[in-house]
């Protein structure tokens, strides 16, 4: 591999601290493996180096490349050099190169003995499991509070109670304790830092300081948005007639720099705009207007309101507050410490505590601290952009003066939820030189991107260097921080970056365009681009060779899947697109898990109604909707349960009571076994008596519900293992577990080869040849700033002032502070997180957005067209609501900034709501902007068949058959005698019956009269068919398929598919003889397709009709049709071949071939 100049640098330099500011793309973890084989070429050891990564896959990937390095050196040395690279072969796999957490971890189990109270069996807790223990030790220290016997004490908690709790329930307060540990652990020092933080909230002189530098700060935004529009006044056909006002609003503004709190209060700094001449550019006019207008308004609801009280007033309310604050940290720490105890009593610990753990034993024993010290030759962090402060006091700790190597992307820090501090980066970027013995270590820039088509790396810095103005994204995007083409890419045939604005046409207009629609817009356009990209024949770079693009090649990337996900995969599914994504759905939100847990319920409760009922219609237990009216007509205003009691010892009209007392029966007996078994053996037992499992992998989508299943058992059994409590302690662990959002199950490894949907969040890391960024149109989420005490890392405390004789609540000024602190954050870090969405694609990349209002365009381009500065004022960027603001802020000024035509197209596309294989896709130039001929891609109208009604977007094969002859009547053939048996049960019902039989017969013997009276009894004792149903499916239908050649084969076939489930996207005019270039959806269901040993398949369709065999020729002109359907479903959908089709006639116990 070819280093840079810089890269080597990076992998060369020694003796003195390295930062190195690695851009995205810019072959970082290359860098990384290179340095540390290069000090094993120097005769380190591996073992004397500490390697920390951000994940365990990260950590996996590094001791991988590792060894393929060394390998090569062993293949390449010679004698001592041999040597060494053989002992760093042994040593690798116990070498230090591992996760923070993995690595304080061996440090504990090292050193447990140093840990007052730590158990050397100590065990590392699931963070659910670990909440269940917190809620229940967090409800017995608080019903102590209670009953505090000091009246002081308790007078104080009960203020604090009626706070943060409620008039019925004391969670809001349990909410807030955990919250403060939650926050403050990642700081340090629990105790020191809440202790701190209540110093500071008491503090009236610290806060009026913050205040007054938050204004001077937001002062200097106004103005620079003032000056900017005072420029614009001055150019060609601007309104000279403003330019007094508005230097006369600058002047009055700089004055107000530096001044008390009541000049602040009572500031009134903008005049009156003078009339404006009638031979001014109107557009610039306006747009300077609008700057002015925005200044003003920026000024009035971001800084004012700081001031809209007295100072004393904002004293007074802080006092108020403060007994509050500081009960509640009392209630915190005590909490905190019983807590802490209670888990070491229990021998187990979370995750938390392994670094608050490890840090205390490195600060408090220098003897620990100094070996470390000594035995790392070098300490070098991966991803270091994300580290918290704590994990950055136990990495101060564990370097020596110049052994510290960092590597991260400043620009990449996106999980500020998670506590990630960018500043401490930034601190290290400050104080590091570019030089090397200058400042306090030497700063490497790596900005050679070696990912992205060069086009796309011109739009990530076009876009960049105007968005992250300083004053908005807390850092610059200059010259060191441009992205540099490194990869080599043939030239594009069209625009590589493409930004689409879809909205609604005008008929739709008069209804609500929510989020819920909005993103099903997204997901019909994204569909119709990938159709055309395949169809197209796009190409792709490989490892320096082009080949078509595959649908794994495609990701879409959303800011939050929840809801959102699961919308995108039905649009792209309805495509016949296949697609994989998290769908933002926790592993309990799914059919199969949902009902095991439902059953669960009823075990430990069976008094509850709804658990109750989903499983009494479950498949497993088969009561109808019939059944169930039948029961809520009894004993009215009891209890499901009760009902059944009744309805088993009573006979009940439209309900069996022998069904009713079979299904109590079993709930009964396996009630009984919820109280001698732990719920890991519980739930085992459960799946294997209702063949759980098998029956959920049997339905589509089966191997991503048989992980479902398996993560379920997973979780019981290390509940098992780790707890103490029974059935009802585990159902809390679970409703705990969905609350928290984990343990999403993804089925991203399912297919390799579908469309990916994930979270930018999801995506760093990965490159994808083809990226869509959609949803950029959603509004930035600013709950949490509205939580009853909101905090903030080095500011603390924001709590509201709350007057209970007026019984009003208010902001104190700590909140107010904090709120904006935040807010500020909150933008910066959300440009950082588009910075990751763009840099993930490769080739090809894609903003979507939508828009309810035709003029969105318009309006924000009119924000941003002629502003003169690279930069965009701080004002627009901070005051935008979504990423589509600054994307289309940014592209108000592509015609006469750096960017290209040739490589970048934007479109306003309207797509109907209609159904998606009837959209129609129309477009329009954007107002007020030139883009080049040919630069604006159309794309194919979808002509609906004139004179007639829109064709169906989806269709059964059975419905197709009428359609197919041109609406001739179908055949109506008697029913077959074996069917005439029972008059009960409809025609359809027994088709069913009979197609259900065949589907649970195993397949594993030659059926007999004996035989098969035994598969009855099972089918019934395991509640597959009801007893009418079964003496609907004649013995004979059965047994005479097994007479057959066909059916013989059956049972020695290599692989047999039945009640084979499809859906699937088939051009119109392939379906029907008048479906033009339509796109229609198919579905429909395989009775039997089954493959012989010598490969050929053969497909079985049942059918239940009485045939004469003079009819024998209608029927297959009739039914044959579908067979075609059903072979070309099979070969597009499962790349199957039909060799032959056959119809099982169940009446006449025969097959006929097709």
């Amino acid at each position: 591999m070819q280093f840079t100049e810089e890269q080597l640098r990076a992998i060369k330099t020694r003796d003195t601290n390295i930062l190195v500011s690695a851009g995205a793309g810019s072959g970082k973890t290359g860098v990384l493996t290179e340095r540390i084989l290069d000090r094993l070429r120097d005769g380190d050891s591996i073992n004397e180096l500490l390697v920390l990564t951000y994940t365990k896959a990260a950590a996996a990937e590094m001791r991988s490349r590792i060894r393929s390095k060394i390998a090569d050196a062993l293949a390449m040395s010679q004698g001592t050099e041999r040597e060494h690279w053989e002992k760093q072969m042994m040593f690798l796999s116990d070498a230090p190169i591992t996760t923070l957490h993995s690595f304080c971890l061996r440090l504990l189990r090292r050193h447990y003995q140093m840990i007052p109270g730590l158990d050397p069996d100590f065990r590392i807790l699931d963070p659910n499991q670990a909440s269940v223990h917190r809620q229940d030790l967090l409800k017995a220290f608080l019903e102590e509070c209670y009953m505090e016997p000091e009246e002081e004490k308790r007078e104080r908690f009960f203020t604090v109670l009626r706070s943060y709790g409620t008039r019925l329930s004391d969670e809001g307060l349990k909410k807030e304790i955990l919250h403060l540990i939650e926050f403050g652990r990642p700081q340090g020092d629990l105790e020191q830092w809440l202790r701190q933080m209540l110093r500071r909230f008491g503090d009236a002189d610290f806060w009026h300081r913050q205040v007054l530098e938050l204004a001077e700060q937001e002062l200097r935004i106004v103005i620079d948005t003032l000056k900017g529009a005072l420029r614009d006044c001055r150019a060609n056909g601007g309104p000279v007639k403003y330019e007094e006002t508005l230097s006369q609003d600058i002047k009055a503004l700089e004055e107000l720099s530096g001044s008390d709190w009541d000049t602040w209060r009572n500031a009134a700094p903008f005049g009156t705009l003078g009339r404006a001449k009638k031979d001014d550019n109107v557009a610039v006019r306006e747009y300077v207007k609008s700057r002015r207008d925005a200044a003003k308004t920026y000024f009035k609801n971001k800084i004012l309101p700081f001031f809209q009280k007295d100072f004393s007033h904002y004293v007074r309310e802080i006092s108020c507050c403060y007994s509050e604050m500081e009960t509640l940290v009392e209630l915190t720490l005590a909490f905190h410490e019983r807590y802490q105890s209670y888990k070491l009593k229990q021998k187990f610990l979370e995750f938390t505590d392994l670094e608050l753990y490890a840090y205390r034993l490195l600060q408090d024993h220098e003897e620990i601290r100094e070996r470390y010290r000594n035995d790392f030759r070098e300490v070098l962090i991966d991803e270091y952009q994300d580290i918290n402060p704590l994990q950055e006091q136990i990495i101060s700790l564990l370097c020596r003066e110049n052994n510290l190597f960092v590597v991260g992307d400043i620009k990449q820090s996106i999980y500020g939820f998670r506590f990630a501090d960018h500043t401490l980066f930034r601190r290290r970027y400050d104080s590091y030189s570019k030089e090397n013995g200058k400042g306090a270590g030497l700063k490497i820039l790596l900005n050679r991107n070696f990912r992205s088509h060069g086009d796309i790396l011109q739009a990530v810095n076009f876009f960049f260097s105007q968005w992250m103005n300083p004053a908005a994204s807390q850092m610059p995007y200059g010259e060191d921080e441009a992205l540099i083409p490194g990869a080599q890419y043939s030239e594009a045939g069209g625009p590589v970056v493409e930004s689409i604005l879809i909205h609604r046409p005008e008929e739709g207009a008069e209804k609500d365009f929510d989020d819920a629609e909005k993103i099903h817009y997204h997901g019909r356009y994204i569909a119709s681009r990938i159709e055309q990209m395949m169809t197209n024949g796009m190409t792709v770079t490989d490892h320096g060779e082009e080949r078509p693009l595959c649908y794994g090649d495609i990701a879409i990337l959303i800011r939050s899947a929840k809801g959102k996900a699961s919308a995108l995969e039905d649009d792209l599914t309805l495509r016949a697109i296949p697609v994989s994504g998290p769908g933002a759905r926790h592993f309990i939100d799914t059919p199969e898990v949902r009902l095991f847990i439902s059953l669960l319920d009823v075990l430990d409760n069976p008094c509850q109604d709804i658990p109750l009922a989903a499983l009494l219609r479950s498949p497993f237990f088969a009561f109808d909707e019939n059944e169930l009216m039948a029961l809520a007509h009894r004993k009215k205003g009891e209890r499901l349960w009760i009902r059944l009691q009744y309805c088993k010892n009573h006979s009940t009209e439209g309900v069996s009571s022998e069904k009713v007392a079979s299904f109590l029966q079993r709930v009964e007996q396996w009630r009984g076994l919820a109280k001698i078994y732990p719920v890991g053996d519980l739930s085992q037992m459960l799946m294997r008596n209702l063949h759980y499992e098998a029956f959920w992998g049997g339905l589509p989508g089966g191997a991503l519900r048989r992980r479902n299943l398996a993560v379920l058992q997973e979780k019981a059994m290390a509940f098992q293992e780790t707890n103490s409590g029974g059935l009802f302690d585990f159902l809390r662990y679970l409703r705990n577990l969905e609350k928290n959002e984990a343990d999403l199950v993804s089925d991203h490894a399912e297919n390799s080869d579908a469309v990916k949907i994930m979270t930018i969040h999801g995506s760093k890391g990965l490159e994808f040849p083809v990226v869509f960024v959609a949803d950029l149109n959603i509004g930035f989420n600013r709950q949490e700033t509205r939580e009853p005490l909101i905090l903030h890392d080095t500011l603390g405390f924001g709590p509201k002032y709350k007057d209970w004789e007026r019984r009003i609540s208010m902001p104190t000024l700590p909140r107010l502070l904090i709120q904006r602190k935040r807010h500020l954050a909150d933008v910066a870090e959300s440009l950082r997180l588009f910075y990751v969405a763009m840099t993930r694609a490769k080739e090809k990349l894609i903003f979507t957005s939508a828009s309810d209002r035709p003029d969105e365009t318009e309006r924000i381009f009119g924000r941003s067209r002629f502003c003169d500065s690279q930069l965009l004022p701080a004002e627009q960027v901070i005051s935008a609501s979504s990423m589509m603001q600054w994307l289309y802020c940014g592209l108000s000024r592509w015609s006469t900034k750096c960017l290209p035509y040739e490589n970048f197209s934007c479109s306003i596309v309207s797509v109907p709501a209609l159904p998606p294989q009837t959209e129609t896709f129309s477009q329009k130039k954007v107002s007020g902007f030139s883009p080049p001929p040919g630069g604006l891609e159309r794309l194919k109208a979808v002509i609906l068949q004139k004179g007639g009604k829109p064709l169906p977007a989806k269709v059964s094969v059975t419905d197709l058959l009428p359609k197919i002859f041109h609406g001739k009547e179908e055949i109506h053939l008697p029913a077959p005698k074996f069917l005439q048996k029972t008059v009960t049960l409809t025609g359809a019902e027994r088709g069913t019956a009979f197609h259900q039989f065949m589907e649970f017969l195993p397949l594993d013997r030659l059926w007999n009269p004996d035989s098969l009276k035994k598969i009855r009894e099972t089918f019934l004792a395991e509640q597959l068919m009801t007893e009418k149903m079964l003496e609907a499916v004649d013995d004979e239908a059965i047994l005479g398929f097994f007479r057959e050649d066909f059916g013989r084969d059956v049972l020695s076939a290599v692989e047999v598919r039945r009640e084979l489930h499809f859906t699937g996207a088939f051009p119109a005019d392939v379906l029907l003889e008048n479906g033009q270039n339509d796109t229609m959806i198919l579905q429909g269901a395989i009775d039997m397709i089954y493959r012989r040993k010598d490969g050929s398949w053969i497909l079985v369709d049942y059918k239940t009709n009485r045939l004469t065999p003079e009819r024998e020729k209608d029927f297959l002109r009739h039914y044959g049709r579908q067979m075609e359907l059903y072979a070309m479903a099979l070969a597009k959908l499962f790349d199957i071949k039909v060799s032959q089709s056959v119809f099982y006639l169940a009446a006449e116990h025969r097959f006929l071939p097709y």
